[in-house]
């Protein structure tokens, strides 16, 4: 249906040139008004789509070691149970996270040491924490070293910047002294990341 405008009648008192530029005026505000809230309702349809305005501190991820044979060699350690829902990152079949995202991560790895079996013996055991590239490069490193012989939990603490999506993270046993092995089972271990901001231009990287 197509509506007729209705001429307002304007009183012989008021000048009637007046009048009308009054409601011409009027006219104009009405549609500026609608043409601004379409707009704004456009704009706003446009960040509903912008992924990378939602908050990063749902990304998280765990796992943990289940394995029933102590680890005795340098190897990466077999994270391969995960922990809940992941979300921002993926278990990969290595026992290693991936990335899912760009920007900073923080990330928390602890392990259970077994005692030396004889005294005597060194207890050193060195494991790493890693990000590794897309292309399996290190790209960082977080170091742990202890050299006690009797059995301890050590809890490494790292944070990385990475500039794209596909960056792994493993814990790797770089050495340990023969007769010592590290524990599996979810009672001892996890490897754990939580995503924290999206931004690649501030600070270090810490590689």
């Amino acid at each position: 249906m197509v509506r007729r405008a209705v001429e307002l009648p304007i009183p012989q008192s008021v000048d009637r040139e007046a009048a009308e530029q009054a409601l011409q005026r009027f006219g104009y505000m009405v549609q500026e008004t609608y043409e601004t809230g379409q707009r704004n309702a456009i704009e706003q349809e446009d960040l509903n789509a912008r992924q990378d305005l939602l908050s990063p501190l749902l990304d998280y991820g765990s796992a943990y070691m289940g394995t029933a044979t102590p680890v005795a060699r340098p190897m990466t350690l077999p994270f391969s149970n995960q922990v809940g829902p992941m979300s921002g990152c993926e278990l990969t079949a290595g026992g290693r996270i991936r990335l899912l995202d760009r920007g900073l991560w923080d990330i928390r790895c602890q392990v259970w040491v077994n005692e030396v079996p004889a005294p005597g013996l060194t207890g050193v055991a060195n494991w790493e924490v890693r990000v590794l590239r897309p292309d399996m490069t290190i790209y960082s490193v977080q170091a742990q070293t202890n050299e006690t012989q009797r059995p301890y939990s050590q809890t490494a603490v790292a944070s990385v910047v990475v500039p794209e999506p596909g960056y792994l993270v493993e814990a790797y046993l770089s050495f340990i002294a023969s007769f010592r092995s590290l524990r599996g089972g979810a009672n001892f271990n996890r490897l754990t990341v939580q995503h924290i901001s999206r931004d690649v231009t501030t600070g270090d990287t810490g590689q």
